[in-house]
């Protein structure tokens, strides 16, 4: 008669039966998007973004010199 005796896990055990984990979401993070989720095409231009108007930034632009010169940069 033989006696069957189990070995507790061991880490590489473990480690077999685990799918992805930490080195998985590297990897996937670090592997290139495909072309159609990219953000960022070749052909697309940048700097298009004018949250303020010419006549905007010129009014806030002469309101911090009004207030520089009556209050002071010190005090500002």
């Amino acid at each position: 008669m033989s006696v069957a005796v189990e070995k507790p896990d061991t880490p590489s055990d473990q480690r077999s039966r685990r799918s992805g984990g930490r080195e998985a979401r590297r990897a996937m993070r670090a592997a290139p998007l495909a072309d159609d989720i990219k953000p960022v095409r070749a052909g697309l231009e940048g700097g298009s973004y004018g949250p303020l108007s010419e006549n905007d930034r010129e009014r806030i632009h002469e309101a911090v010199l009004t207030l520089l010169e009556t209050v002071g940069f010190a005090n500002a």
